[in-house]
């Protein structure tokens, strides 16, 4: 079987890309795969880490062809080439494609994670459909500042994001005045995974911001008849 390979230069001319679009080279596998194109050829294919996400060196007849996945707007996309520089080009925009989708947050996972962070108590039979009482939605103001004075304190030199962290924690407040419990838990998860997003916290960040906030609503979560404790 005839193997079409790439020279050393156009190789380490690749690593360069990959270094330049912030990607760890080292995450990188190359292996040998058939043409998508012509029978008996094998062509060199790079692969991320242990995704299917992959860029493939192709073949047919004297012209090149990229073949890789992420795309811009789709999962898999082949480009023809008249010569090498199209081919750089199609592994410049693979790779930004594949950043982009390797440093994208799981929104789904993270819905699902922070609801078991929160407590198990979401979605039971066992959680009430009736509103909160005066003295519940105080406790869910006062709770909620101390998730704002957290806030405040790691993020008082960005206005423009803590402007977004408080308007959105206000909302949690104002529907706990309108919502029944489940309702709110479930609009209170949510809110708080955006603000995670929205406000492109770091992922260290990111967690500890959600994990203070489970600590400060836990009580409703969770059915705790406790006092808010101050959070350190």
């Amino acid at each position: 079987m005839r193997i079409h390979e790439l020279l050393p230069t156009q190789r380490n001319e690749i690593f360069l890309q990959i270094k330049k679009s912030g990607l760890h080279p080292g995450a990188f596998e190359w292996y040998e795969v058939g043409s998508a194109f012509t029978n008996g050829i094998l062509v060199p294919q790079l692969q991320y880490s242990d995704t299917k996400f992959v860029f493939r060196f192709d073949r047919h007849g004297d012209r090149p062809w990229s073949v890789y996945s992420p795309a811009e707007t789709e999962l898999t996309k082949l480009v023809r080439g008249d010569n090498w520089w199209h081919t750089e080009y199609a592994v410049s925009e693979w790779l930004s494609c594949l950043k982009r989708e390797v440093e994208a947050p799981d929104l789904w996972r993270g819905i699902r994670d922070n609801k078991a962070m929160f407590g198990g108590n979401i979605g039971s039979k066992l959680v009430s459909e009736e509103v909160f009482t005066r003295d519940e939605r105080l406790r869910i103001a006062t709770s909620v500042g101390q998730i704002q004075s957290f806030a405040a304190k790691t993020l008082k030199k960005d206005r423009d994001r803590l402007a977004f962290i408080e308007d959105r924690l206000q909302y949690i407040v104002e529907s706990s005045e309108r919502l029944g419990r489940k309702d709110w838990m479930n609009l209170t998860i949510g809110v708080l995974t955006n603000i995670a997003v929205g406000a492109a916290l770091a992922p260290d960040a990111a967690r500890e911001f959600l994990q203070i906030a489970a600590s400060a609503l836990g009580w409703v979560f969770q059915g705790l008849p406790l006092l808010p404790t101050p959070l350190r």
